[in-house]
């Protein structure tokens, strides 16, 4: 019971800091503004028009593929750390995840996804 008053205190008082910085951001912050201010921001450079570019979806797909493998591996890791000691049931397990990402993986590959024009 004592464990949960601390933590139930540490949440309000961590609340109440977040809201004080929020309150100092608003109450401090210069309020002016200018013409550059509400510029666009193009590495510094002008802007030169109003068009919009547009990118080619496979740098999205490109970036959401290496998200998701990366967060795999991640998961990997701790199975690597405690292969020593698995179980047969785990390892199982662990060996199904390494398919499941293989055959994402040829899967990705077979779409050409990973591939640029």
């Amino acid at each position: 019971m004592h464990s949960l008053s601390v933590i139930v205190f540490m949440g309000i008082l961590s609340l109440v800091f977040a809201g004080l910085m929020l309150l100092c951001g608003v109450k401090f912050s210069p309020k002016t503004d200018s013409d550059l201010k509400n510029s666009s921001y193009e590495c510094g450079m002008p802007v030169f028009s109003d068009e919009k570019t547009f990118y080619n979806p496979r740098f999205f797909v490109y970036a959401l593929l290496f998200v998701v493998y990366d967060a795999e591996m991640m998961l990997l890791f701790p199975f690597a750390l405690s292969f020593d000691v698995l179980h047969g049931f785990v390892f199982v397990q662990g060996l199904l995840f390494l398919f499941l990402m293989f055959l994402s993986l040829s899967y990705a590959t077979q779409k050409n996804m990973l591939r640029f024009k």
